[in-house]
């Protein structure tokens, strides 16, 4: 695995909170894109687009991807070279925005049929929803954890109490 890849991965880890490859990393970005690509639908119905799920998903799944890329590329290749102390936080999230926001004013308007501008909102708002499935996510996983502790107690007590 080369250098870009595994910092792409450390990347998505870290975005996630759990490791690349395990259960959870995957509810979380399946739940999120899901909500992503559902709620920029909804957005296009509600701006009459004829295009459906393949387009939103053709929309912002790619945008997101090269975004991350954009900031993996940063990070890897350009901030050693750089001699500045306000870069490492700035910079890798800079080129993110940049990179997204040439996506939805480019590519956006043949994707999805609508203009530039209501392309970066549809974008922006699919954002904040995936953001909200983001923490809904991690709230459902918390009481299925929590609820499992509890089963496991409730099962050993019981043990407990047989013998």
């Amino acid at each position: 695995m080369d250098v870009f890849q595994s910092a792409y991965i450390d990347l998505l880890s870290w975005i996630f909170g759990y490791e690349y490859g395990s259960a959870e990393f995957y509810i979380y970005l399946g739940a999120t894109l899901g909500g992503a690509v559902f709620i920029g639908r909804v957005l296009l119905t509600m701006f009459q687009s004829k295009r459906g799920f393949l387009s939103v998903m053709l929309f912002l799944i790619p945008a997101f991807a090269l975004s991350l890329a954009a900031n993996v590329a940063v990070q890897e290749y350009a901030l050693p070279h750089l001699d500045v102390d306000w870069a490492p936080a700035i910079l890798p999230w800079v080129a993110t925005a940049l990179v997204a926001l040439v996506f939805f004013v480019c590519l956006g308007p043949r994707c999805i049929d609508l203009g530039p501008f209501i392309s970066i909102f549809v974008a922006c708002v699919s954002l904040a929803a995936a953001v909200g499935v983001y923490c809904g996510t991690e709230v459902a996983i918390d009481i299925f954890d929590f609820g499992s502790d509890q089963v496991e107690k409730n099962d050993s007590r019981v043990l407990k109490m047989i013998e």
